[in-house]
């Protein structure tokens, strides 16, 4: 583009030219910046990879009930732990939910006093 400009002979194509030129900087610039957004959250990730070794297939002489009670005490570990992490990630909300309730509570239990005393006068 820039020999186009020195080949130019006209103030209108030189313009031109110049025109040309400022868009395809701009858009190499854009480029960049994209690049450079990219660049920056790429630094920032993370790759959580996890491996699970597979159960081997059960014969017919692992079928029994202490193979039973095995799987039934790791599901009932399993769902132990997810409601732990359940209530440890809503701790937040279930303190603010519980504030709010206990408000709600002593506002109630104080009016019931209001009126028990009115009604006892």
């Amino acid at each position: 583009l820039l020999d186009l400009m020195k080949q130019s002979k006209k103030v209108s194509d030189s313009l031109e030219v110049q025109r040309e030129l400022s868009n395809v900087q701009e858009q190499i610039e854009v480029i960049k910046g994209r690049m450079d957004y990219l660049d920056d959250l790429v630094s920032f990730s993370t790759i959580e990879v996890y491996f699970y070794e597979p159960e081997p297939v059960k014969t017919a002489a692992d079928w029994g009930f202490v193979d039973a009670l095995k799987r039934g005490l790791r599901g009932a570990v399993s769902v132990f732990n997810g409601l732990m992490m359940f209530l440890i990630a809503a701790s937040p909300v279930l303190v603010i939910i519980t504030i709010i309730l206990i408000v709600i509570w002593q506002v109630i239990r104080a009016r019931k006093r209001r009126r028990v005393k009115k009604e006892q006068k």
